[in-house]
């Protein structure tokens, strides 16, 4: 048996859509309110606690009601999804525990051997759904923490027009992980946000690389037990039945399943990698751009102007630069 990853990335696109949409949204109604009414400040602390106690409450009382929706959605989502594989896993090694239990009991050599062989497929089974609820819960624990820096930087009480240091920002930044770029600049979402995405996508990476390891081994193992077999045939040949059981126990399909998950496992490890680097990479340059444009709203001016015309009213945007 097979577990699907493509749950976690049904995860992880669902979760970037609803995020980089509310996002936008809330950002921009920040900045017009910003700009013709100056900005509303709460106070940082409570947002924080609410946020820590509850996912989306330091959004909903900043008034970030999408933010707060988005938030509640991801970690309702991500335990779900963590239930869901722990309680597979939890079944799997019942199920691994009863079959190895009755490898004594079997009736001949070769059915203790397949029955064996069986139960390990088994245990390999729910080593992938034990180790899919660890990547889930990383996303879980990753959005709990993005969720709390968001609700403190949505009170725009940190918010300054200091001039930053692209390339602090950015030597900052090249220490993965840490979000330290962004925290340099001020920005405690977006630092959230690469936090979460940089470790999330580094532990799934690691977690196939021990799944790939593991069917390397289960392989080897294979290795070594044809290459005894063949030993043994050669002085057995007039021997029918130890001969029979042998090549049966080293059944290619035991081996063959090894290989699949083996050849799955690595595939997965490489893609996982693949989108580590490059958000490693977008974190570098998001802070660097940040610290460029962390004054653009002082260089910039929004001045709305609403002009009398013989037909009504015009409405002019100015930008002061």
């Amino acid at each position: 048996m097979i577990i699907n990853n493509k749950r976690n990335h049904w995860v992880i696109l669902i979760a970037a859509v609803l995020a980089g949409g509310g996002f936008a949204t809330d950002s921009t109604k920040e900045y017009l309110n910003s700009q013709l009414q100056g900005p509303k400040l709460y106070n940082p602390a409570w947002a924080g606690i609410a946020s820590a106690l509850l996912p989306g409450a330091g959004q909903f009382y900043t008034k970030k009601y999408f933010k707060a929706g988005t938030f509640v959605a991801l970690e309702a989502i991500t335990a779900s999804v963590a239930n869901y594989h722990y309680k597979n896993y939890r079944s799997l090694y019942d199920s691994y525990k009863n079959m190895q239990s009755g490898v004594s009991d079997a009736e001949s050599p070769l059915d203790s051997a397949i029955l064996r062989e069986d139960a390990l497929l088994e245990y390999g089974n729910a080593r992938e759904s034990k180790i899919h609820m660890y990547n889930t819960l990383s996303w879980m624990v990753g959005g709990y923490l993005f969720n709390v820096l968001d609700a403190i930087n949505s009170t725009s009480f940190f918010d300054n027009s200091d001039t930053k240091d692209p390339r602090v920002a950015a030597w900052l930044a090249a220490i993965p992980g840490l979000g330290l770029g962004h925290l340099y600049n001020g920005s405690l979402s977006k630092a959230g946000l690469v936090i979460m995405t940089q470790v999330s996508l580094g532990v799934v990476a690691y977690n196939n690389h021990k799944l790939m390891r593991e069917a390397e081994d289960n392989i080897s193992r294979f290795i070594k037990m044809e290459k005894k077999v063949i030993k043994e045939k050669e002085n057995l040949e007039t021997d029918i039945d130890k001969k029979s059981v042998a090549e049966n126990v080293l059944s290619e399909n035991y081996k063959n399943e090894w290989e699949f998950r083996q050849n799955s496992a690595f595939r997965n490890r490489n893609t996982y990698l693949w989108y580590s680097i490059f958000f490693y990479i977008y974190g570098i340059l998001d802070a660097v751009v940040d610290a460029h444009l962390h004054d653009y709203r002082e260089k910039m001016k929004l001045y709305p102007d609403l002009v009398p015309a013989n037909d009504g009213a015009h409405l002019q945007i100015n930008y002061k630069f």
